[in-house]
């Protein structure tokens, strides 16, 4: 029997709820996209999605006490 493993990545994660909440580039991420070209800065869309996420309240960056 073969099985087919699917490996999702936290980023395939991330575009994913991003996609659902429908997240979508802005003038300012195109701004910040300039800028970061002209700090010769490599951005990620990952990144920013994660951003927009936790703006949006979609993702927290504290942690539950257990």
């Amino acid at each position: 029997m073969n099985a087919t493993i699917t490996r999702l990545t936290v980023a395939d994660i991330v575009a994913s709820i991003a996609h659902k909440r429908g997240l979508s580039t802005d003038p300012a991420d195109l701004l910040a996209d300039h800028l970061s070209i002209l700090c010769e800065y490599q951005g990620d869309d990952v990144l920013r999605m994660i951003a927009d996420l936790l703006r949006d309240g979609v993702l927290t960056a504290i942690r539950p006490i257990i």
